[in-house]
């Protein structure tokens, strides 16, 4: 929709909400953005919570085996799949928490409806432009330089070089 080359007040109110429908299932890819620390951290709490668990039946069995009613089968998996079903729900959360979706990109989203309205189509606007740049020019000018000492000088010395040839 962004690429629309002419924008009507409903194709600008169709990128609101798509960008509503984005935030609101977001949390769907959590799971799949989160970092070796953040699973650390996560997997920390879980086997935190898992130990207070554990120390928890070990004290209810001794209290029930002292009135000789110990626990049924059915009454410990009954148990043993909460504390599965908690440690899942406790590794989901702090996996939500310490993960984000902090991508320009996405931000950018947020100024389009008002962008269209002020400036027309963002067509102009588009990051494949700055993309394929970085690859012709940088990348070029990069692989001239010597790619050891100071090489960030000789790439904008290169490009500074192109643009006066040019």
């Amino acid at each position: 929709m962004v690429q629309y080359r002419t924008h009507t007040t409903e194709t600008v109110h169709y990128l609101a909400d798509y960008l509503d429908g984005f935030h609101a299932t977001k949390d769907a890819f959590t799971t799949y953005r989160t970092s070796k620390a953040t699973d650390s951290i996560a997997h920390a709490h879980m086997k935190d919570l898992k130990m207070q668990h554990e120390a928890k039946p070990a004290i209810a069995d001794e209290e029930r085996a002292k009135c000789r009613e110990g626990l049924s089968h059915t009454e410990k998996e009954h148990q043993k799949a909460e504390v599965k079903m908690h440690l899942q729900e406790v590794y989901n959360s702090t996996v939500h928490d310490c993960t984000s979706f902090n991508f320009i990109k996405i931000y950018i989203m947020v100024h389009y409806e008002e962008s269209v309205q002020r400036f027309g189509h963002l067509v102009k606007d588009s990051t494949k432009t700055q993309e394929i740049n970085h690859s012709k020019l940088c990348m070029g000018s990069y692989h001239r330089s010597n790619r050891n000492f100071q090489y960030e000088s000789q790439i904008l010395n290169d490009l500074l070089c192109i643009h006066i040839l040019r």
